[in-house]
């Protein structure tokens, strides 16, 4: 589906302000939603283990008289404002974990989303203009020069282990960095981490063209990436831009610039295969990405299953993105691409797909096995 070729590069950093004013939805396909909660994600999805964090869900099958727990343990103020949105503040859940969130409607039916939401009691700092590598990291004053540094103590991880926090204050990385098992990055700060703004103070993570600019870690982990500008990954096969395998990741609030892939996922690509992921991909910009095979911005694959055999179906989710000018042999925007026998339960909600191009099939999207995935 092509809307046409690419005559402009519209501004990352006015969306959603003002670009979203003057952008049309593309509507693929329409599903009813399910009788049972669904949960896709929560705003924001990661606090203080001592609780008290407002937060919204977002999901569908919400019913008045629904409760909330996390990691066990019941929400507070929990009010269902519609059959999609679910208001709650977070209870204390005495220490810093992964925390699974679990919607359960009067009649007892219920869903679970696994790492949605991270209890976070360790806090390191990455500071550009005033960081040194030789500092511990853990207050403004001690930050470290780069993010590579910080992300190495948490190299050593399990998924086991509590979640910690990284702020990156604005500037330039010129870096290539993995998230282990279950952190938080979060760029946006201004010098001195008084103030987060990412559209303000402007956090770039730049791969130098050498291997992707960025990768999860870990087999169902949920690692989150918000708030930086991606750009400069390139890759042969795989994703440029970020790259994860089988974990839960959060990409969110991201502007992703001209990666490339030789294969597929300029931007972005996850290999589903041993666990039942559940990535989400939340109010990102991916805007001139480039992937020599399938899926220009985004890819999704699964390996076979006559090799690999599981029982699962991942649930991606991919809303509220705006996703223009990347290219494609296929897919030029998105490539959902189960192979036989597989099954890939996509939910898209709310993005805005524009001026993406593909020398094949699919100028916008490229979604195989129509029946398994759900695109709204």
């Amino acid at each position: 589906m092509t809307t046409g070729r690419n005559r402009r590069v519209i501004s990352a950093r006015r969306f959603p302000r003002t670009v979203a004013i003057a952008l049309g939805l593309l509507a693929l396909l329409s599903l009813p939603a399910s009788a049972e909660p669904r949960v896709d994600y929560l705003v924001p999805n990661h606090g203080p283990p001592e609780g008290g964090t407002p937060v919204v869900i977002i999901g569908a099958g919400f019913e008045a008289g629904a409760t909330v727990t996390f990691e066990g343990v019941d929400a507070t103020g929990v009010t269902v404002i519609d059959a999609n949105t679910i208001t709650a503040t977070t209870p204390d859940v005495t220490a810093a974990v992964t925390g699974a969130v679990v919607v359960t409607n009067p009649d007892s039916s219920e869903d679970t989303r696994e790492g949605a939401y991270l209890f976070v009691s360790t806090i390191y700092y990455v500071d550009k203009a005033t960081g040194d590598n030789a500092n511990d990291g853990l207050t403004p004053e001690a930050a470290k020069l780069t993010i590579r540094n910080a992300l190495s103590v948490y190299s050593a991880a399990t998924p086991e282990d509590p979640p910690i926090e990284v702020r990156v204050a604005e500037g330039h990385y010129a870096e290539n960095v993995i998230l282990y098992y279950n952190v938080v990055l979060e760029g946006g700060w201004n010098s001195g981490f008084t103030e987060r703004d990412p559209e303000s103070y402007i956090t770039v993570i730049d791969g130098r063209r050498e291997d992707f600019v960025a990768r999860s870690y870990g087999l169902g982990v949920s690692p989150i990436l918000d708030g930086f500008t991606i750009l400069g990954g390139e890759r042969v096969a795989i994703s440029g831009g970020f790259y994860a395998t089988d974990d839960n990741v959060t990409l969110s609030n991201n502007v992703f610039v001209g990666n490339r892939s030789g294969g597929v996922g300029g931007a972005f690509y996850v290999w589903l295969q041993d666990e039942a992921p559940a990535p989400t991909l939340r109010n990102n910009v991916f805007v001139g990405n480039r992937a020599d095979l399938t899926g220009g911005a985004i890819g999704f694959s699964t390996y076979y299953e006559a090799l690999y055999p599981h029982d699962f179906v991942p649930t991606p989710t991919i809303a509220d993105n705006l996703i223009v000018g990347n290219r494609a042999w296929e897919g030029g925007a998105v490539v959902i691409y189960p192979t036989p026998d597989d099954s890939v339960g996509v939910r898209m909600l709310g993005n805005r797909v524009i001026e993406n191009r593909a020398g094949g099939s699919g100028g916008g999207v490229y979604l195989l096995s129509l029946q398994s995935n759900q695109v709204e």
